[in-house]
């Protein structure tokens, strides 16, 4: 079973959004090449993202590195 910090869960579902990727594209892209069973983990936050607005997403994780 792979692993990801939440700051690279993070980084990879802004890139998600922001190249306005679907799930199959994501799970199979680079950024989460060798964790593809995090796809889910990750998705959750693209989906939190679409929710809450882009600007009210980067203000929650205004810590984190985002794309």
């Amino acid at each position: 079973m792979s692993e990801m910090t939440k700051e690279e869960m993070l980084w990879a579902a802004s890139i998600a959004v922001g190249k306005n990727l679907d799930y199959e594209q994501l799970m199979y892209s680079d950024y989460l090449y060798g964790k593809e069973d995090l796809i889910d983990d990750v998705w959750e936050y693209v989906d939190e993202c679409k929710e809450i607005g882009n600007r009210e997403f980067k203000k929650k994780y205004h810590n984190y590195k985002l794309y």
